[in-house]
């Protein structure tokens, strides 16, 4: 055994519950409630519920006027299925209500500050309880062991990391050494890159990668097939976009190891991870009720997501904007938790440059995290040439426009051509989905007005 694991195994759970987040308590009370009955955690669920909407009635003044309006009079609910009375609360709407969302006892509830990127284009700023957080860890840790994971076990992560140098907290510099995180910055891949993360690998060791599935599959085109630095892998966790068949069966064959699929919504609440049989996503029902609204034929419908936890700035019938199905067979598998059957709208295109770097949709979602824009789009619309489309109440400074073009030709190493524009609407997909980022051109003539179809 590696000191480094032995030294993470025996710290990390005092080091966790000091900084707020019992995550070892939270993975040990997983552990127990997944051999509960079904109606045990119904029941469970449905006070959990009942607690929840009382709290957003005493405590949130956005949730007390909204409900109202809408004719709902707050009681504890007698099932779970009466939550489909209360209306759904959109991305937009909960933007725009803002500290309106906040609860009036925030102070008393031990929370962060969280941005997310927006995956599906459009950004959020929110308050995030840390027992949320901790939850989200325990669960991720706890359904990793399941392939072969031990905590303590180096993992090598290719996501977006940071654009651009920055000084990192010590209390966060020491969590990523505990949790034996080592990082590739993954918002373009290309030959330095893949051999810096291959150069990673044979260093640490890792027995997880984890990561953007168009990354780790652009990486694996440029690695050899059976290289032995791969011996230690067990698994490959993808994340923030759509596994696609070819990005799978690139990553097994390349790395050897079986792929597992993890879509998380960190916004709403919201991380579910595959099984070894693959036929679907075990999400965490203890954490949030999950509904489809308006599915079609084949049950895919808009996502709604009720978090049990969450009491800073509760998310309640939020419509997180992922287009999912549900699954109401339970798994062969025989876990507690059950399944989303697909998740559709988390996909782009990777775009390529005539130098051989790329840049990858999930990358990009760090370029707008803390802007104050409503959504965005990036289209490459020639080999060298991007738009870069904001919807925004007001244009961005001077400053953070350069920022983001500075960024973009750091990270590709490339004068590309930038055209900056402001639209009031921006290009979906034939289910109304905002795709963030796509190719308009084809044998080098740009359709910057195309708009994708899938």
């Amino acid at each position: 055994m590696k000191i480094t694991s032995l030294i993470s195994r025996t710290i990390a759970p005092r080091f966790f519950k000091w900084a707020g987040m019992d995550v070892f308590g939270y993975w040990r009370w997983l552990e127990t409630t997944e051999q509960w009955s079904p109606p045990q955690r119904q029941a469970w669920r449905l006070k959990r519920l009942g607690d929840l909407l009382e709290h957003c009635w005493d405590q949130v003044p956005f949730y007390r006027e909204y409900w109202s309006d809408h004719g709902i009079t707050i009681r504890r609910p007698r099932a779970l299925e009466e939550l489909a009375a209360f209306p759904t609360v959109s991305r937009e709407l909960f933007r725009q209500q803002g500290e309106r969302m906040q609860a009036a006892n925030l102070k008393a509830i031990p929370h962060k500050n969280v941005a997310t990127g927006g995956t599906t284009g459009t950004p959020l700023r929110y308050q995030q309880d840390l027992a949320v957080h901790a939850l989200r860890y325990a669960f991720a840790w706890y359904w990793w062991s399941s392939l072969g994971y031990r905590f303590g076990d180096n993992v090598c992560s290719l996501t977006g990391g940071s654009l651009l140098p920055v000084s990192i907290p010590l209390r966060a510099r020491l969590r990523r050494w505990l949790s034996r995180y080592h990082g590739v910055s993954c918002l373009s891949m290309n030959s330095a890159v893949a051999q810096a993360t291959h150069a990673l690998i044979r260093r640490y060791q890792p027995s997880i990668i984890y990561g953007y599935p168009s990354m780790i599959a652009e990486f694996c085109a440029q690695m050899r097939t059976g290289d032995e630095v791969f011996g230690s892998l067990k698994a490959v966790v993808t994340t923030a976009e759509m596994l696609l068949p070819h990005y799978r069966r690139k990553i097994e064959s390349t790395l050897g190891v079986p792929v597992f699929d993890n879509y998380g919504c960190n916004d709403g609440g919201v991380l579910s991870l595959e099984c070894s049989r693959h036929r679907g996503l075990h999400y965490n029902d203890l954490e949030s009720v999950i509904d489809v609204e308006s599915p079609d034929e084949a049950g895919v419908g808009r996502c709604v997501i009720t978090n049990l936890w969450n009491r800073s700035m509760p998310f309640v019938r939020y419509e997180n904007g992922d287009l999912l199905a549900l699954d109401k067979a339970p798994c062969p598998c025989g876990r507690a938790y059950p399944l989303i059957q697909c998740v559709e709208g988390r996909t782009g295109d990777i775009l390529r440059f005539p130098n051989g770097r790329s840049l990858g949709p999930p990358g990009l979602t760090l370029l707008f995290k803390e802007l104050p824009i409503d959504a965005w789009q990036v289209v490459q619309t020639g080999p060298a040439a991007l738009e870069i489309r904001l919807k925004a109440k007001e244009k961005l400074s001077p400053e953070k426009e350069t920022r983001i073009r500075q960024i973009i030709h750091r990270h590709l190493n490339l004068e590309v051509a930038i055209d900056l524009q402001y639209q009031e609407q921006l290009a979906t997909t034939f289910r109304g989905k905002l795709r963030p980022v796509f190719v308009a051109f084809s044998e080098g003539l740009p359709d910057s007005s195309a708009t994708p179809e899938n």
